[in-house]
């Protein structure tokens, strides 16, 4: 089973990148995938839309970086499955009082899959505007910038030792090399319900296309976008339950939920713990552990360490984030 669900990551990313091969590049699993960046998000479960705030906020809901008041930057890192490396760096910074701007670099793949995303981010809290009712609302966008380059050069099978050489050889015979590129955009509301139970609402790649070329044929497609309804809850000081329910809006993708929770110990240091879980026939589970540390240096701000276990069927993954606010 392992090797199987490996072939449909990797090997269509390598060697299927054109018309009439599977279902297209861009719908593929390792094609500009929404992996979970953040440890603090992913040891939640992914249950993280009415949590996301300042530097991470841009991956998971745009609204959250209106929470920045100073200079946020955050850097995380993950090894998906072992086998596609993730390096991601963010930064927020408020003004005005009630908004904030940010912006985001994603970069995954190597030489034979190679993506990058650039997101420019703005939120505005409601509290302080001329308008009566908002108050209790916070929205905020982002506007990404894609960027791939695939079949940089021949894979070689000792690279990929999880694939018989039969099955590696089928596939090399449909080999390309090409690039790909495109824009798209997100959206995001939080809404403070009472000072325990914060809402969330995210309309991820509502607008977007990916244009790509193989050298011989070019072709433009869609990222799959979805809707994400979440909602915090501390029903004690120190204490966050969290929920997202991922809808789908494409045949292809199943509805997912998420849960997650986290212990506050001593101002300093947080347990977490989360669970997300498809809406299918054949469900995938992941399960996830982390902690949180937090150093304040006097005057200055604050520096942070975030990890995250995930436990999945395909492999188990190590995440790790830094962060400063200053």
């Amino acid at each position: 089973m392992k090797r199987k669900i490996y072939l449909i990551l990797i090997l269509p990313v390598l060697f299927y990148a054109k018309p009439g091969c599977g279902q297209g590049l861009s719908k593929m699993t390792a094609a500009f995938v929404d992996v979970g960046i953040g440890a603090r998000a992913v040891a939640f479960g992914g249950a993280y839309s009415a949590l996301a705030s300042k530097a991470d906020a841009a991956y998971w809901n745009p609204a959250g970086i209106s929470f920045a008041e100073k200079i946020n930057v955050e850097f995380s890192r993950v090894n998906q499955f072992g086998v596609i490396p993730y390096n991601a760096f963010s930064g927020t910074m408020g003004f005005g009082g009630n908004q904030a701007v940010g912006a985001a670099l994603l970069h995954s793949g190597d030489q034979f899959l190679s993506e990058t995303t650039v997101l420019l981010s703005y939120a505005i809290n409601g509290e302080n505007l001329p308008a009566g009712g908002l108050n209790k609302w916070r929205a905020g966008f982002n506007l990404k910038i894609h960027f791939a380059d695939f079949g940089g050069g021949a894979p070689r099978a000792s690279d990929y030792p999880l694939f018989d050489q039969s099955e590696f050889d089928t596939a090399a015979l449909s080999y390309v090399e090409g690039s790909a590129g495109g824009a798209g955009l997100d959206l995001g509301l939080l809404y403070a319900f009472n000072e325990r139970l914060d809402l969330a609402f995210v309309y991820r790649n509502a607008l977007n296309k990916i244009s790509w070329d193989n050298g011989s044929e070019s072709y433009d497609e869609g990222i799959p976008n979805a809707l994400v309804f979440g909602m915090a809850y501390r029903p004690s000081r120190g204490l966050t339950f969290a929920f997202d329910f991922n809808e789908t809006l494409t045949n292809d993708r199943s509805r997912r939920v998420h849960f997650g929770s986290e212990k506050l110990l001593l101002k300093r240091f947080a347990l977490r713990g989360g669970i997300g879980q498809a809406l299918a026939a054949d469900s995938q589970r992941d399960y996830a552990l982390g902690f949180g540390l937090v150093h304040y240096f006097s005057g200055l701000g604050r520096a942070k360490f975030d990890y995250a276990f995930q436990v999945n069927d395909l492999d188990n993954t190590h995440r790790f984030t830094l962060g400063v606010e200053l």
